[in-house]
């Protein structure tokens, strides 16, 4: 930790520090392909799921022009729903693989079918419901680093009637399963860095009113927010300098 202490500086500790450093450049919708049409320079990640009697495992399809990082993340993707189904109990959980769209046969153009496991498979759907926030974290650790967009399944409307995909006893049906894994990758904004230090900086200032002794106003100091535990005598001291003169202003 820094050996000094400003305001404008970020307050952060070590736990909230991300495990994987690099930003996201993945965009989380809260719509479908309806709302957002998918191009050559924004592919779009639909979150499917397959449904054939009997079928077993994950499996991602690409576009045919996919360069080789989506291909990367796809294999990603595979391996981290395998390496879920194992830490569940569901052990030789299938993977079936990168599919381009002309492999397939099936498939929307700049599209990337994400689509972990069957319908029929009832155990995998089982340990994917009752762990949903951990599953819907497999999206943005193997999709993260791409330039796309995660949307719900299906949802375009012809005739009046919504075409809402593959059914499912445990997910109603692909849509719905797809807004259940944005519901769970959406949350509010943080506050802003400045907000957060400006919080912690006013609250500091009041629990240094009216005390003059310098042993007392460190004791208020870490009294007052968890993070001065961490700073050293002298940090301290050079804070509570900071901020004494802050006061005077």
């Amino acid at each position: 930790m820094a050996s000094s202490w400003n305001k404008g500086t970020r307050v952060e500790s070590a736990s909230t520090q991300p495990s994987n450093s690099g930003p996201m450049a993945l965009t989380i919708s809260q719509g479908t392909r309806a709302d957002f049409a998918p191009s050559a320079d924004m592919y779009n990640i639909s979150m499917d799921f397959n449904s054939t009697e009997g079928g077993r495992g994950t499996e991602v399809v690409i576009p045919d022009n996919a360069g080789p990082e989506v291909r990367q993340a796809a294999e990603r993707f595979n391996q981290l729903v395998v390496d879920f189904a194992a830490k569940h109990g569901y052990s030789g959980y299938k993977n079936r693989g990168v599919k381009t769209r002309s492999e397939n046969q099936r498939g929307v153009r700049n599209t990337i079918h994400a689509e972990p496991f069957f319908t029929q498979d009832a155990q995998m759907e089982k340990i994917i419901n009752e762990n949903i926030a951990e599953f819907s974290k497999i999206y943005t650790n193997a999709f993260g680093s791409l330039s796309a967009r995660l949307v719900a399944p299906h949802g375009v409307t012809k005739k009046g009637l919504q075409d809402r995909g593959a059914v499912s006893k445990t997910f109603t049906d692909e849509l719905t399963f797809g807004n259940l894994i944005l519901s769970n990758l959406k949350s509010p904004p943080p506050p802003t860095q400045q907000s957060e230090t400006d919080q912690v900086f006013n609250q500091s200032l009041s629990a240094l009113q009216g005390i003059s002794d310098p042993v007392m106003a460190k004791q208020k100091l870490k009294e007052s927010w968890e993070g001065f535990k961490l700073l050293d005598e002298q940090e301290l001291d050079d804070l509570v300098k900071q901020l004494s003169s802050s006061k005077t202003k």
